[in-house]
């Protein structure tokens, strides 16, 4: 299979990949690595390094940004920012055009906390271009 398809399945799967839409800065929840349909963080194991962190944000808080899915008429870039009413409210980690929804470009980004809920509308913001986009669960494909 090429490259370019498999990532578009991923996409539409709505699972990250590690070097585009996390990384070692990324606190699992922020991925939302530990949800049961990721099954890429177990609290049943022994000790791991960061585990008191990932523990803690479990039991006793929440994170400040969540990978959400976005979905846009428009093209989207990795890189490009997302806004809503005027302020920076997250960042684009992987787009793509997907036949699956009718040529639509599906990106997974990372939003604010207040401004991760399905249905909310924002801009995506390229250099001088602007798109709007809607924030819709993942994944985008059933599975």
């Amino acid at each position: 299979i090429a490259e370019d398809v498999l990532d578009l399945l991923r996409l539409e799967a709505g699972r990250p990949r590690f070097g585009a839409d996390f990384g070692p800065e990324t606190i699992p929840q922020e991925a939302r690595l530990e949800e049961k349909e990721a099954d890429a963080l177990s609290f049943d194991k022994g000790c791991f390094l960061g585990q008191e962190t990932v523990a803690r944000l479990r039991f006793r808080g929440h994170v400040n940004r969540l990978l959400v899915g976005l979905v846009s008429e428009s093209d989207v870039s990795p890189g490009s920012s997302l806004r809503k009413d005027g302020k920076d409210v997250g960042k684009v980690t992987s787009a793509a055009r997907s036949p699956l929804l009718s040529g639509k470009t599906i990106a997974l980004a990372y939003a604010r906390r207040e401004h991760a809920s399905p249905g909310t509308e924002v801009e995506v913001v390229s250099g001088e271009r602007t798109a709007p986009a809607r924030i819709v669960p993942l994944p985008f494909a059933p599975p």
